[in-house]
């Protein structure tokens, strides 16, 4: 929904796009396929970006990945951790949602974490801020995010 915002679409065809990415989750949690299957007729038809999408078939292997994955408890795994923790987010990450994730680090972590969290102004998801370029012409990688962990590394276990 931030990339469809980012990109300036209307909106209706956001709120379309929840409503079929709610669909898509009640479909993986419970097997109520036909309301995921209207709604992802309906956003074809209003032409929404191809990356609301999840695979068209009920069949299909994708949806095993996609139940892996959009279900993943990260607590599970955050909760035993006992070594010093660097998050690092881009601001501009259309993908993962900063605040959301800022909380759920401090919420999983053991109280007692060694938690340093920092923010790459302008950067994206790969944590590099890219030029001024439409997203698909951007090209490639940026050395912001390695330079930020570099310095944490530095500072914390020296060289």
């Amino acid at each position: 929904l931030d990339q469809m915002r980012s990109a300036g679409f209307s909106p209706e065809r956001i709120a379309l796009a929840e409503r079929l990415l709610n669909a898509t989750w009640q479909w993986l949690r419970s097997g109520e396929w036909d309301e995921y299957a209207a709604l992802r007729r309906e956003a074809v038809a209003q032409d929404l970006p191809d990356y609301v999408f999840e695979a068209e078939a009920r069949e299909s292997p994708d949806w095993e990945w996609a139940r892996i994955n959009m279900f993943h408890d990260a607590c599970t795994v955050l909760r035993d951790v006992r070594v010093p923790v660097l998050a690092v987010f881009g601001s501009d990450d259309l993908y993962v949602h900063e605040p959301t994730n800022r909380a759920r680090m401090k919420e999983c972590l053991p109280e007692s974490a060694d938690l340093t969290m920092r923010t790459i102004e302008g950067g994206g998801h790969n944590l590099a801020v890219r030029p001024e370029v439409p997203f698909h012409r951007y090209p490639g990688q940026g050395g912001e995010g390695v330079a930020e962990v570099a310095a944490w590394l530095m500072s914390r276990f020296g060289g």
